[in-house]
């Protein structure tokens, strides 16, 4: 903060967060995680860049504690700390993306044996399809089961671990599940005061 202040002019306020928007007084109500102190700050114009938060499909069982979403380093200490201290054996990872062939490969690094599962015929919907079959050949060489054209249907706990309902009428179990499948804006200040 102090070297963004010196070179930028700009004040960086960490731990702290805002908490409604004032469009009619022109304030942002701000509370300090250090200390606990509430105020209103004033504004000219007002930047709303709150960044996004990951999908989490409303399906059943998508709240277990094994079911795990990757968006920033809490996320990803918490994926850590479980593969660390429960060893999973079997994981699935829903949603072919960046992130999601990411921790595929991170996860079989790790030990564990990976399903990846992807409503596309493909993975990594930018490259075309002819690129995306090379590297479905390379994951499967390295030992992920590939689930293409299907989804995570639901998630319900079992003798033997998560068993996983998939859009394609199997279901199978695993110990984890990781959701990579996209972010959705984080607009609730924005929606909450009223703009479009």
């Amino acid at each position: 903060p102090a070297s963004m202040e010196a070179r930028f002019r700009v004040d960086v306020r960490v731990q702290t967060e805002v908490l409604k928007i004032d469009r009619a007084r022109k304030v942002v109500s701000v509370r300090s995680e250090a200390t606990g102190e509430e105020y209103d700050e004033p504004y000219d114009k007002l930047l709303i860049s709150t960044g996004a938060s990951p999908v989490r499909p409303p399906f059943p069982g998508a709240d277990l504690p094994e079911v795990f979403t990757l968006r920033n380093m809490e996320d990803c200490d918490r994926i850590h700390d479980y593969v660390a201290l429960k060893r999973p054996e079997r994981a699935l990872v829903v949603g072919g993306g960046f992130i999601g062939v990411e921790m595929a490969e991170n996860l079989v690094h790790s030990g564990i044996r990976v399903s990846l599962a992807e409503m596309a015929d493909q993975i990594l919907a930018p490259l075309d399809y002819e690129m995306a079959c090379i590297l479905h050949r390379h994951m499967r060489k390295k030992g992920v089961d590939l689930k293409l054209g299907t989804s995570l249907q639901a998630v319900e706990r079992g003798e033997d671990g998560l068993i996983c309902r998939l859009g394609d009428g199997t279901a199978e179990t695993f110990d984890m599940v990781l959701l990579a499948i996209g972010v959705r804006a984080d607009n609730g200040l924005a929606r909450e005061a009223g703009l479009e």
